[in-house]
């Protein structure tokens, strides 16, 4: 019996004992073992889950061998940007292949590429080919539709939303005859969109749902562990007091968050608890950050101030929009507390960058906020975890309310904001957020706002130029060092 033979004959029994046998991967979770079996069994998979679940590597691995120990065959592994599907089940293909050369296996040949078609058969001839595309361009449609011709063929996408839908059509209809595997693994998002779309159309018995949570708790019952996925503690550090918003169910849960998931960036109930916690000369001795949210139209002008963890709506006036008295009231503001501290200011909003320039010249530590980009003050937010700076602003404030809200619930001592008593900015901090197809939160734009959050912005505002300071994220600003 040929290689080949012997493995077509233990992948035709069970390929879940191939992955042990023939790559050494003996040690699955529940969940991963359903999907082998899902796509043992159904042309056509959808696995919806949390982050590290491992569903990326269940397609990797399963690809290697379904279609290696086929003749001829094709796979096509795609995503919306090539960077991301190469990190995902295409790198799985490669550790999978790489595994079984280990215990003596070679299933690929000369090894797999990453961008263009790679023959992966050892012999002049090869058995079977493998490509990893982005898969955004809706040209590409009619390229893809020619690549899907052999006796097998696979397609594996770790992501459909920002697929061109030309391309997911011609993907639909190039995986409808025989032998033709459709795979698709996704992070629920919104069921109305392509992926949910995708879920709902597949039969239920072909849909597998992995859950963090549920793959924790086994590791934690049965005392096994698996590389790279979550264990309990590290879940229970990350997502206390969070369980109710819309990334806990699509992270961790591994599910469609529901309508009810809190999704506003912080909740009246949060802001009652954190309103006037402490008094206003808490952190008398603390440096003092001022937030300048500049507007015209009838919006306000509004100048915030975070006094260690102390925050104040200094004033909000529709009245005065000059620059000369903009400025003359945001120094009679820092008198108060020693004179020029230092203030981030809108520079976006109307008059907002003629106040900066002003206060520059005379040497105040300025932080240009630029609202619409990711630039705050001449350096970029690096932590990645927001798409402009505007949106780190009000999540840097989110969280500290979060924390105080949790430090309350458990009776400690510790406070990390306190908010002032105003109703105007307790409505306007109960602002939506929604979640990209990155899986990232993203504030609801203004135009979809009753009114403009003018206060919530300045309160942000002061509170990120705290932050930036303390961090050292800021190390300069136009004129002067912090």
């Amino acid at each position: 019996m040929t290689l080949r033979d012997h493995f077509q004959a233990v992948l035709g029994r069970d390929l879940r004992a191939a992955l042990a046998d023939v790559c050494g991967y003996r040690l699955l979770s529940p969940d991963q073992e359903r999907l082998v079996e899902a796509v043992q069994t159904h042309p056509r998979v959808a696995a919806m889950g949390g982050t590290g679940t491992g569903k990326s590597f269940v397609y990797g691995a399963t690809a290697a061998l379904t279609v290696a120990t086929s003749s001829p065959s094709k796979a096509l592994f795609g995503g919306p940007k090539l960077e991301q599907a190469a990190r995902l089940s295409w790198l799985e293909l490669q550790r999978t292949l790489t595994a079984a050369a280990g215990r003596g296996f070679n299933l690929a040949g000369a090894g797999c590429g990453v961008t263009d078609w790679y023959p992966l058969g050892k012999d002049t001839r090869p058995d079977w080919f493998a490509v990893c595309m982005a898969l955004s361009d809706r040209n590409q449609a009619a390229a893809v539709k020619g690549m899907l011709h052999s006796a097998r063929v696979l397609v594996v996408l770790d992501e459909l939303e920002g697929i061109a839908s030309e391309v997911r059509d011609a993907l639909d209809a190039g995986t409808t005859q025989d032998n033709a595997h459709y795979w698709v693994a996704f992070n629920p998002v919104n069921p109305d969109d392509a992926a949910g779309q995708f879920w709902a159309m597949t039969p239920s018995e072909a849909r597998v749902q992995l859950s963090a949570l549920r793959c924790a708790e086994w590791q934690a019952q049965t005392g096994k562990s698996i590389p790279g996925m979550p264990t309990l503690a590290v879940l229970e550090a990350k997502w206390r007091g969070r369980e109710n918003e819309p990334l806990y169910y699509t992270n961790v849960l591994g599910e469609f968050p529901p309508q009810s998931a809190e999704s506003v960036v912080v909740p009246t109930d949060w802001f009652d608890r954190v309103a006037d916690c402490l008094p206003d000369d808490a952190d008398a001795g603390e440096p003092v950050y001022l937030g300048l949210d500049t507007a015209g139209g009838g919006a306000e002008n509004v100048l915030a101030s975070m006094r260690g963890r102390v925050v104040r709506i200094e004033w909000a006036d529709r009245e005065h929009h000059q620059t000369p008295a903009l400025v003359l009231r945001v120094k009679r503001t820092a008198e108060q507390y020693g004179g020029r501290v230092p203030v981030a200011i809108d520079y976006v909003g109307l008059g907002g960058k003629g106040v900066g320039d002003d206060l520059s010249v005379e040497g105040w530590p300025v932080l240009p906020f630029i609202g619409g980009g990711k630039e705050f003050a001449g350096r970029r937010d690096e932590t990645g975890l927001t798409t402009d700076v505007v949106t780190w602003a009000w999540f840097e404030l989110r969280e500290r309310v979060r924390l105080t809200v949790q430090a309350i619930d458990a009776g400690r001592p510790e406070r990390f904001i306190s908010l002032p008593r105003d109703p105007v900015l307790r409505e306007q901090l109960a602002r939506p957020f929604d979640i990209s197809q990155e899986r990232r939160y993203e504030l609801r734009e203004k135009s979809r706002l009753r009114e403009s959050p003018d206060r919530a912005d300045a309160v942000a505002m002061a509170v990120l130029c705290a932050t930036a300071q303390r961090t050292r994220v800021v190390q300069s600003v136009n004129v002067g060092v912090l």
